[in-house]
């Protein structure tokens, strides 16, 4: 079967087979994820990846303390939740460049915080219960 020349809301020129290509449909969507401990302190905080969309954080005593590096690329988003709480540590995020204050802190397990970067600081789009300082 000889392929055919197609002109679409695709563009003109595209194939069959090239049309289904470009319709493909991430269902469901999985974003790259890591899950990481957090550091001792503001100063000794486990760096986040810049790579990975969804950080799930974990704390327990001397553990509570993130820093969220500054983003690769204009409109990345960074999902990050406080996955696992031991000893009544909160999570302490701190954003390298943060445009709303220093921090983002969650006291309970399930918080979720989305940020966005726009080429120089992180930007909260929902905190999920989480408090800025």
């Amino acid at each position: 079967m000889a392929e055919v020349t197609l002109t679409s809301g695709y563009g003109t020129g595209l194939t069959d087979k090239q049309k289904t290509s470009r319709a493909w449909v991430l269902d469901p969507m999985v974003g790259s994820h890591e899950t990481v401990e957090g550091g001792a302190n503001a100063g000794a905080g486990t760096v986040l990846s810049a790579t990975k969309t969804i950080s799930f954080c974990k704390t327990a005593t001397s553990k509570g303390h993130v820093i969220l590096p500054n983003g690769n690329v204009i409109g990345q988003i960074k999902i990050i939740v406080h996955h696992t709480l031991a000893n009544s540590v909160d999570l302490v995020i701190t954003p390298t460049n943060f445009s709303a204050g220093t921090n983002i802190t969650s006291d309970a397990v399930g918080r979720v915080t989305t940020c966005v970067w726009d080429g120089s600081n992180w930007h909260s789009l929902e905190n999920g219960g989480m408090v800025i300082g």
